[in-house]
């Protein structure tokens, strides 16, 4: 299911046996979704999507969201069940009640959360219902969309608060498509500063591959031209491509539809962003919300080489003219 999986460290690396069994599990309970859905039609609620290049803060921003307003997600338990996420929720929903929880925190690695309740990018789920890369032809003409729409519905009831997904692979370039199959859908776009978000992809690429040359991330239209640029272009590029088709794709939905957020004022007051981003989309806030401000802190600082800095600064510099 993860054509990278074995170019990935160790570490990083998906247990191939357990991936085979929860295939099967998923499998066997889609007919079992299927009836447990049957009653449903679309979701009620706004479908929220945070989008963004990788490495601006968009898990970040999922882990606030899910601890300060009253939202349904894919968590780390219901990412197993990528065919039948109705089924995963209310099991979730049924378990949770029995077992010690541990307080949710603002740890990540690589997009990767700690807990059960740790957010989760679903990637199984949304490869399924958007299967193609941004640069070929759209072919959603087979595509029935009646049971996604289905499942959704069902899923936002169990506790009748929005949905939020952050899942960049495959939603950053398909806007227009969930807008059509999802008229309510909103979208939160998070943007960084270029600079360090060109040397957090460059340190994730070393992390989780060991290799520079290994592409990380989203891959915009012009995915296959960027390949032939020495690495730092590569990703500068990739990152100023990806924001420039999401701005092109949210101007055509209109201000009703989006949030815009830069990483750098959702670190200076977290708190301020949130409440503007609830306001934006009349979210109601969790009961009982934790402090969490001390924990956000900014990732905006050198933390590769001084030269290779220096470069990434330089080419940054270059591009935004």
């Amino acid at each position: 299911m993860d054509s990278q999986n074995k170019n990935r460290t160790e570490i990083y690396r998906k247990d191939r046996s357990a991936e085979n069994l929860f295939e099967i599990m998923n499998k066997a309970l889609i007919s079992t979704e299927k009836e447990f859905i049957e009653g449903f039609d679309v979701p009620i609620h706004p479908v929220i999507f945070i989008v963004g290049a990788q490495r601006s803060g968009t898990t970040l921003l999922m882990q606030l969201m899910t601890q300060y307003f009253a939202l349904s997600y894919p968590n780390n338990f219901i990412a197993r069940y990528w065919d039948v996420p109705f089924v995963g929720a209310m099991l979730y929903k049924s378990l949770s009640k029995d077992i010690v929880v541990e307080k949710p925190n603002l740890n990540s690695d690589l997009g990767y959360t700690q807990g059960i309740e740790g957010p989760h990018e679903f990637g199984y789920f949304w490869r399924k219902w958007l299967p193609w890369e941004s640069w070929e032809e759209k072919n959603d003409s087979q595509m029935d969309y009646t049971v996604f729409k289905k499942q959704l519905a069902a899923w936002e009831s169990i506790n009748n608060t929005p949905i939020i997904f952050k899942n960049l692979i495959q939603v950053d370039f398909n806007i227009l498509t969930i807008k059509e199959i999802l008229p309510n859908a909103v979208f939160i776009f998070l943007e960084r500063d270029l600079v360090y978000n060109v040397q957090s992809t460059y340190q994730s690429r070393l992390r989780l591959f060991g290799d520079d040359r290994e592409w990380f991330g989203v891959k915009p239209p012009r995915f296959h031209e960027y390949q032939k640029l020495p690495v730092l272009e590569q990703i500068a590029c990739q990152i100023i491509d990806t924001n420039h088709a999401i701005r092109e794709q949210l101007d055509k939905g209109g201000d009703c539809d989006a949030v815009t957020v830069s990483y750098e004022n959702l670190i200076l007051n977290p708190k301020a962003e949130l409440d503007r981003i609830g306001k934006k989309l009349h979210l109601e806030l969790k009961d009982n919300v934790d402090c969490f401000e001390a924990e956000v802190t900014s990732g905006n600082s050198v933390k590769v080489d001084r030269a290779i800095f220096e470069k990434i600064e330089k080419i940054c510099k270059k591009m935004k003219r």
